[in-house]
């Protein structure tokens, strides 16, 4: 499904966030990414177009979704509903004559007004706070055109602007929103472009290329890196990240987000496997894995090491 370029497809909208960039912050969620992660937490935020998820423990076995759907997209199997997600035109008949919300429609077009609306709310909360709107996704960088709109609308009310990106985009794309944008979040998942490939589906030179490019042009770029143990954790991979953020400029400092299992049971409601459990089990990171981490680039690099846990 091909965006509107006019609107900007969403798929979340969480206010008061004050782990997305400096202050109390608007995060809106937009949807599309071009990477398919093992550990998405966000997997509603893959697809461009709408999703349908299903939280069978709601379900009160009314079968109105069944009834409603001329299209014939649900059916009743093993006492609990099924939905054909090739055939379905995602028309929202069925959620929204779902009262107990086992079905929620995932994904809805908003213009650059009422985006703005909705961030304008909190400016009391930005002002005393030094806070704004931070998009993420998915990778919010595959709506450009709303990214850069929306951004411009901000920076003439003087709304402080954050960008959460995997920098898996065009660098022109990535380019063009340089100067509407007051900090960068940008994600390091692997250093072998051969590993990343096998982790998120795609391989890494164009993240790095692009990021050797925005490190030259912006001062203030915080590099992310999800920490997986057993996948990412490795030394080798720690001192090929620390040896490339060392040549780099401009660079703030890491956060290091620890993986976690939030996200799992939206795998299920979405239709769709958890496949970083068919590959090998992993747990948490402890409170040792995050001091090890730490230490290393404290030792290794000249950045100072956030820890989101």
């Amino acid at each position: 499904m091909a965006f509107d370029k006019n609107l900007g497809m969403i798929f979340n909208i969480q206010r008061y966030s004050i782990h997305d960039g400096p202050g109390i912050r608007t995060l809106i969620f937009l949807k599309g990414c071009p990477l398919r992660c093992l550990w998405c937490s966000n997997p509603e935020g893959q697809s461009t177009g709408p999703d349908i998820m299903f939280a069978e423990n709601k379900c009160i076995k009314c079968y109105n979704c069944f009834k409603l759907c001329s299209i014939n997209a649900i059916s009743i199997e093993n006492n609990t509903i099924s939905i054909n997600r090739r055939i379905c035109n995602y028309c929202g008949v069925c959620t929204s004559n779902c009262f107990p919300e086992a079905l929620k429609f995932v994904g809805k077009y908003i213009s650059i007004k009422e985006a703005l609306k909705i961030i304008e709310k909190d400016n009391i909360f930005y002002k005393v706070s030094s806070g704004g709107v931070t998009l993420s996704g998915g990778e919010p960088l595959m709506q450009i055109k709303f990214v850069k709109e929306l951004f411009e609308a901000c920076k003439l009310k003087k709304i402080n602007t954050a960008i959460e990106t995997s920098g898996y985009v065009k660098w022109e794309d990535l380019k063009s929103i340089i100067y509407l944008t007051d900090t960068f979040f940008y994600d390091i998942k692997h250093m072998s472009p051969t590993k990343h490939l096998e982790l998120t589906g795609a391989s890494n030179k164009i993240i790095l290329e692009n990021l050797k490019k925005l490190s030259k042009l912006h001062n203030n770029i915080i590099i992310r890196m999800p920490l997986i143990i057993g996948y990412n954790d490795q030394t080798e991979n720690l001192k090929l990240m620390a040896d490339f953020l060392n040549k780099l400029k401009k660079i703030k400092y890491i956060e290091i987000l620890p993986y976690h299992e939030f996200g799992k049971n939206k795998y299920a409601q979405l239709g769709k496997k958890y496949r970083i459990l068919n590959t090998k089990h992993i747990n948490n990171p402890t409170r040792k894995d995050l001091k090890k981490i730490e230490d290393f680039f404290n030792n290794n690099t000249n950045l100072k090491v956030i820890l989101n846990k």
